[in-house]
């Protein structure tokens, strides 16, 4: 913060990601602190506690306390017989309450190694002054475990659907909440394209033609209506929400 920065993190199903925003001229420092994380990750109990609060307290407001995000997980659920995507990334609330700093230590180092890592940089900066640095940072960080594990075809493959899933969650809320998935290829086939152009063409904006159709018509029949169609490293699911 001092040198004029911010910085934060998120975490899904494919990855955690780390990212600093500075003036250009302390890319190397960003570059320095990023290599720093990944090769002298301090876990103890004094680190560990207040996260796990931090993150029971994430749960309980995005998931157990919050209409949407309990449905989600319960469709994921539903959607997700074999396949990890099935996993909520915040984890169950027994498991954080269990996991022990030994566990944690563990799985950074199984997944936290430069060898499955990818640094991106954009800014105003020589390119070859930041490939330099990059070098120095990293370069002399150990690969870490083989992740062959991470390739695509790897993971379970989850079967197809023979016919439709369906789910309820009882909450208290001020209008009826429906969502709907259906399978979407991996962000890697070529069909996903396809299905992004329909997808925007369909749901994307008050012009889309199902959102004039159901929302913002004469006669609308939704209150609202958000899709969602992520990029991902398997198939995974082109998700609808609606509001009543």
């Amino acid at each position: 913060y001092e040198r004029g920065g911010q910085l934060n993190a998120w975490t899904w199903l494919d990855a955690t990601c780390y990212w600093e925003k500075l003036p250009a001229g302390h890319l190397r420092f960003a570059l320095d602190a990023e290599a720093d994380r990944l090769a002298h990750m301090k876990l103890d109990f004094l680190e560990l506690e207040p996260e796990r609060e931090v993150v029971k307290s994430e749960r309980l407001l995005r998931t157990e306390n919050d209409p949407s995000g309990a449905a989600s997980e319960r469709l994921h659920r539903l959607a997700f017989t074999r396949h990890p995507y099935g996993w909520p990334t915040v984890g169950w609330m027994h498991d954080l309450n269990r996991i022990t700093v030994e566990e944690a230590e563990a799985y950074h180092r199984a997944h936290y190694g430069p060898g499955s890592a990818f640094v991106i940089a954009v800014g105003d900066f020589d390119l070859a002054e930041a490939e330099e640095a990059l070098s120095e940072t990293f370069g002399s960080l150990p690969a870490g475990p083989d992740r062959a594990e991470l390739a695509p075809g790897t993971r379970p493959t989850e079967p197809t659907p023979t016919g439709p899933r369906k789910g309820r969650v009882e909450k208290t809320v001020s209008a009826p909440l429906v969502q709907i998935a259906w399978p979407s290829p991996s962000g890697a086939d070529e069909e996903f394209a396809a299905l992004e152009v329909a997808h925007q063409l369909l749901v994307r904006g008050k012009s889309s033609r199902i959102q004039r159709a159901l929302v913002f018509g004469d006669e609308p029949v939704l209150t609202s209506l958000s899709a969602s169609l992520a990029p991902m490293r398997d198939p995974y699911l082109h998700v609808w929400e609606m509001l009543v």
